[in-house]
């Protein structure tokens, strides 16, 4: 059985109800992957997954570091319980967390949950990178960019990482999760930008890009045409599992066959 150096969660939450993939975690993994990290994404809202279970895989792969997803506040309460349950158990790895929630609230997460070790704060993918490198070569990993932690019982807050600039500079994200999204969703997602050119008061969006860079930015047409090609040229076994009433899927078949 393959041994996993990292595993990516994407935790319980009674809230999620739709099933699609975490292009965060695929993204992360992709980073991981280029420079040869044993990865494993674990979506427990996608599979139906008990916790216990994953928590029985982690004690019995022994990973040495858990990155948790967590987007937005209304899951926070049963991932951190999660995060909880999973040190019961006797882990004693490197847990970090992120996504648009711990950012803006990685010191009251770290307050109410010490057995968390570091929050990423901003976009994921490099600083996850590096905290990877240097955990699973026992370096020290406090002075990285981008991330929040406690030392000796003060909370430290490193410096700002800037945003990815060149958006068709990134690995196309991981697809482990497609499949079964496919045959449960019907259809596979994409992120041709990040951010968001709106000013909604109401949106967590804009001010969480926006203090890192600029809060928008595109990939090229060619980018985003080559990874639909990639796609539909990978999983086109799936087409005829697929509900005809997705129209959006239908359209990306026909485009991409042409």
């Amino acid at each position: 059985m393959e041994q996993y150096d990292v595993f990516l969660i994407n935790p319980p939450s009674s809230r999620m109800k739709e099933k699609y993939e975490h292009l965060g975690l695929a993204y992360i993994a992709a980073f991981l992957r280029k420079y040869d990290i044993n990865t494993k994404i674990i979506d427990i809202p996608l599979y139906d997954l008990y916790p216990n279970d994953v928590i029985y895989e982690i004690k019995s792969d022994k990973p040495k570091l858990i990155g948790v997803s967590i987007p937005f506040q209304d899951s926070a309460s049963e991932a951190l319980e999660f995060v909880k349950s999973i040190r019961e158990a006797g882990y004693k790895g490197h847990i970090s967390i992120g996504g648009i929630y711990p950012t803006f609230s990685y010191d009251e997460i770290l307050s109410v949950c010490p057995q968390i070790d570091t929050v990423v704060v901003g976009e994921g993918e490099i600083t996850f990178l590096e905290l990877a490198r240097k955990v699973l070569s026992d370096e020290d990993w406090k002075n990285i960019s981008g991330i929040a932690y406690r030392d000796d019982g003060t909370l430290r807050l490193n410096d700002k990482r800037p945003l990815i600039d060149d958006l068709d500079s990134m690995p196309y994200p991981e697809r482990d999760t497609l499949p079964i999204v496919i045959l449960k969703s019907g259809f596979a997602s994409m992120l041709t930008s990040r951010g968001c050119y709106g000013r909604c008061s109401f949106c967590s969006v804009g001010p969480f890009f926006s203090q890192f860079g600029q809060k928008y930015r595109q990939r090229s047409v060619e980018n985003v045409i080559d990874e639909i090609r990639i796609l539909y040229e990978k999983y086109q076994k799936f087409r005829n599992k697929i509900p005809v009433k997705n129209l959006f899927l239908q359209e990306f078949l026909y485009f991409t066959s042409n």
